[in-house]
C-alpha cells in the first residue's frame, strides 16, 4: 500500500536541513510575488500606463477650461463696459429735429444765470462733415449766440452749461464792455455733433 504524499513530502521536510528549509521558504515567497505580479498587478499597471496620457490630457483640459472661465468674466465685464461707452456716446449725438430743443435748453440756462440773449441761431450753413460711414453721416453743427451779461452772470451760465450738458461743446467766446451799461456784450458759438435727420428714419 502506497504512502500518502503530504506525509512523504513531511519525512522529506524533516530531513532537510533548517538553513536550506529557509531558502525553499523564500523561494516559494518569491514564486508567489511574481505570479501575483503577472496576474493580479501586471494588467492593472499595464492599464495605468494606457490611462496615463488620458489623465494628463484631461488634467490639461481642466486647467484650460478655468481659463476659460476667467476670460469669459473679463470678457463679460468689458462688454459691459463697451456698452456703457456707447451709452455715454449716444448721449452726445443729437438728431436735427433735437436743435429747437438745445436751443430751449441754452435759453432756460441763460434766463436762469441773469444773461440776456439776443440773438440764438443755428448756422447750418457752417456745418462740418465729421464722419461718413455708409449712410450715416455725422455734423458738427454751430450754433451762434449773442447775449448781454455780467461777469459773474455769464460765469454761472458757463458754469452750468459746462456741467450738465454732455453734448453741447463751446468754441469760442468774446466780452466786450459796453458804454453806459454794466452789462458785457457777449458772442459765443457752440457745436453740437448732429447725426443726418434721414439716417435715422431709415
Amino acid at each position: 500500500m502506497s504512502s500518502n504524499p503530504l506525509e512523504k513530502f513531511s519525512t522529506t521536510l524533516d530531513n532537510i536541513d533548517e538553513k536550506t528549509r529557509h531558502y525553499i521558504f523564500i523561494g516559494a515567497l518569491l514564486v508567489l510575488f511574481i505570479l501575483d505580479y503577472l496576474i493580479l498587478m501586471g494588467p492593472q499597471l499595464s492599464a495605468l500606463m494606457k490611462i496615463s496620457p488620458q489623465i494628463k490630457i484631461l488634467s490639461q483640459n481642466i486647467g484650460q477650461t478655468k481659463n476659460d472661465v476667467q476670460r469669459l468674466d473679463f470678457y463679460k465685464s468689458e462688454v459691459e463696459r463697451l456698452k456703457g461707452d456707447i451709452e455715454a456716446l449716444s448721449q452726445k449725438v443729437k438728431s436735427r429735429e433735437d436743435v429747437a430743443s438745445i436751443l430751449e435748453d441754452i435759453s432756460n440756462v441763460a434766463n436762469i444765470n441773469g444773461v440776456k440773449i439776443d440773438h440764438i441761431m443755428p448756422e447750418t450753413e457752417e456745418e462740418e462733415l465729421l464722419l461718413e460711414k455708409g449712410k450715416q453721416k455725422y455734423y458738427a453743427l454751430p450754433i451762434r449766440v449773442e447775449a448781454r451779461s455780467s461777469y459773474h452772470d455769464f460765469g454761472r451760465f458757463f458754469n452750468q452749461i459746462e456741467k450738465n450738458s454732455d453734448y453741447l461743446y463751446m468754441e469760442i467766446f468774446d466780452i466786450a464792455s459796453q458804454e453806459e451799461s454794466r452789462l458785457h456784450k457777449v458772442n459765443l458759438m457752440f457745436k453740437v455733433i448732429i447725426l443726418d435727420e434721414e439716417v435715422l428714419n431709415e
